[in-house]
């Protein structure tokens, strides 16, 4: 791969190139390396063949797509929009430069951010199938979630010492989601574990920016009308709101979609909704999910914005979940869009 996009090895462009891989995925793996002046950079290398095989595999899903509305299939045409997101994120993803650039946007945006670190990159050694970005030194949430799940008492003694606070760190990667998505209109878009690096001061490091997503002022505005509707606990003005965000279709029923958010509201919290007096006794993700199946069953779709911002907060619900159980995101999700 290095032959091809540079006309040499990596030997020739780094003062030092590890050729075992400290990481690896579906796409590419990831080497440690050093640049001539000192710096330590990670270097993004994509697997050969591996265009292909994602082309191949979008093409049928597409195919898929395209049979459903020829035979009018209509209780699957819900599967149109996630399609087309996923085409648009693999283009994306096998693309190192548009990661790059991605990386840059949310970098310049995080400037004055206390709380997140972006890696700079490198344009000079960065090509279509290979990224060379800043190496942040910490381990991932990933790394840390084994470290107890293996009860390694040791390394997270260790930790703790260096100030990690589960707690404070899930509410700066909440608190950096949202800024990121309501102030900024970009954010990263793919919050699992393995992307979540924990750095001194409980501050968030991100990596691998393939999947990032934009919202436009308009979708923004929306998107936090829901929340505060939402956290307010009001069944018809969560109902209104929703309205936002969805598209309509020839068989939408949007009187059942009223009486379907009002009777699913009420598994979700723990009391009475009093107005800014709510608590939730169910997950965000599963109010989520609650929200998609509302749409299937009454024929209308999620406006295509929409689309990765829901999947990113159901992967920071996971997250925290996970990081520090009994942490309310309910609550610091209303704080912030409040906010």
């Amino acid at each position: 791969v290095f032959a091809k996009e540079f006309g040499r090895g990596p030997e020739a462009l780094y003062a030092k190139f590890d050729f075992v891989a400290v990481g690896s995925a579906s796409i590419g793996q990831v080497h440690k390396g050093i640049l001539h002046d000192g710096t330590k950079v990670a270097i993004k290398v994509q697997r050969p063949g591996v265009r292909y095989a994602f082309r191949r595999d979008i093409l049928l899903m597409r195919s898929f797509v395209w049979m459903i509305f020829l035979f009018r299939v209509r209780s699957l045409y819900f599967m149109r929009d996630p399609v087309r997101e996923l085409s648009t994120w693999t283009r994306d993803e096998l693309d190192y430069r548009r990661e790059a650039s991605h990386a840059d946007m949310v970098r310049a945006n995080a400037v004055d951010a206390p709380t997140e670190r972006i890696p700079k990159i490198f344009w000079d050694l960065t090509r279509s199938r290979v990224l060379t970005m800043e190496f942040l030194e910490g381990p991932s949430v990933l790394e840390y979630l084994r470290l107890v799940e293996n009860n390694e008492t040791r390394a997270l003694a260790e930790l703790a010492n260096a100030g990690f606070d589960a707690s404070v760190f899930c509410g700066n990667v909440i608190t950096n989601f949202l800024s990121d998505a309501f102030r900024h209109g970009v954010f990263h878009a793919d919050l699992h574990p393995a992307n979540l690096l924990i750095l001194p001061n409980n501050v968030v490091g991100y990596v691998d920016f393939g999947i990032v997503a934009k919202l436009t002022r308009e979708a923004r505005h929306k998107q936090i009308e829901l929340n505060v509707a939402f956290s307010e606990g009001d069944p018809e003005e969560i109902y209104r709101q929703f309205l936002n965000i969805i598209m309509l279709t020839p068989d939408s029923d949007l009187e059942g979609m009223r009486r379907g958010i009002a009777k699913l509201s009420q598994t979700w919290y723990e009391e009475p909704a009093v107005r800014g007096k709510v608590r939730l006794r169910v997950s965000i993700t599963i109010v989520m999910r609650d929200f998609l199946i509302v749409c299937r069953n009454y024929g209308v779709l999620v406006d295509r914005e929409m689309i990765k911002y829901i999947r990113s907060i159901v992967l920071v619900d996971g997250v925290v979940s996970r990081l520090a159980p009994g942490f309310d995101l309910a609550l610091l999700l209303r704080k912030v869009v409040e906010d």
